[in-house]
């Protein structure tokens, strides 16, 4: 008898099968997505944003420069963020003091996660990290996002960055921002301060949101692949895709605004020559809780 020959699909043949099978999987996961049940009641998520280049799997993983908490409330239909400053004095592990945004450089992202729900009595649904190379690819597959920018902050991208022509030239008003002007506009604060810088993070935040909320199945097929593993999490998928749809379920909710350490409740102090915020934690406590809870 005999044993017929199996011939080989040829490469582009295999190739487009395995593609085909990546987008059944992506789009299996957004099907879920769309159909899970959504979280009632209050969930809140720590995002970190790192000074440093490269994978977040190196050694060296950044200051924390941009720390934001997100909390998303079902029952009251709105999306808070809450604003950490980078420059808060915090009780090292150890008994130094430094600022909040080495903690999580020095100790990991869990000691930044421990300090926050410790700190200010919250139980986290999960933390996720990023850092500039990450940002840039994030917003870059998005196809870039609208921002409202000021004559200055215009003056000053152009000199950070410069315009990307055709389609991310740089005007005072609404404008496209790819990733590295994106990255810029975040990280400026010598316009103002860390309070200015913080506000620009929240307004790169609404737009992103803004964003997700056009976004058509098509898109979200192409810039699914993109986005994985540009950042770091220690959800599972399934909750992920649950994170997503609840997002989704709340794509049309206010963002609602806060800022840690709230006005006059901290001061300026030195900790070995560096400037920090020594902050009432109490006081900063009490009106974090009240702004959760929609006061």
């Amino acid at each position: 008898m005999q044993i017929p020959v199996i011939k080989q699909k040829p490469r582009w043949i295999r190739l487009g099968l395995v593609v085909a099978g990546l987008l059944l999987l992506i789009a299996a996961g957004l099907w879920i997505a769309q159909r899970a049940t959504v979280p009632t009641g209050v969930q809140h998520y720590l995002f970190a944003g790192k000074d440093n280049w490269g994978s977040l799997a190196t050694a060296e993983q950044g200051r924390a420069d941009a720390i934001l908490l997100i909390t998303l409330d079902s029952d009251a239909k709105s999306v808070s963020m809450t604003s950490f400053l980078r420059d808060t004095m915090v009780d090292m592990p150890g008994g130094s003091r430094n600022r909040l945004n080495t903690l999580a450089r020095i100790h990991g992202d869990e000691a930044l996660r421990t300090y926050v729900e410790d700190t200010y009595a919250l139980d986290l649904a999960g933390m996720f990290s990023i850092n500039f190379s990450g940002a840039m690819q994030v917003i870059d597959a998005l196809g870039g996002v609208t921002i409202n920018l000021t004559r200055a902050e215009v003056s000053y991208l152009r000199r950070a960055v410069g315009d990307f022509g055709p389609e991310y030239i740089l005007r005072e008003g609404p404008c496209r921002l790819n990733g590295a002007q994106a990255l810029s506009y975040m990280r400026c604060r010598n316009l103002d301060s860390d309070f200015g810088r913080i506000d620009r993070q929240a307004n790169m935040l609404a737009a992103l949101m803004q964003e997700a909320r056009g976004m058509s199945l098509n898109k979200v097929l192409r810039v699914v692949p993109e986005v994985m593993g540009n950042y770091a999490t220690g959800l599972s998928l399934s909750e992920q895709l649950t994170l997503a749809r609840h997002l989704y379920a709340l794509r049309n909710a206010p963002l609602r605004r806060h800022q840690l350490p709230a006005p006059g409740t901290y001061r300026y102090t030195s900790v070995g020559g560096s400037s920090m915020l020594r902050i009432n934690v109490e006081k900063n406590k009490e009106l974090l809780q009240a702004f959760l809870a929609g006061e």
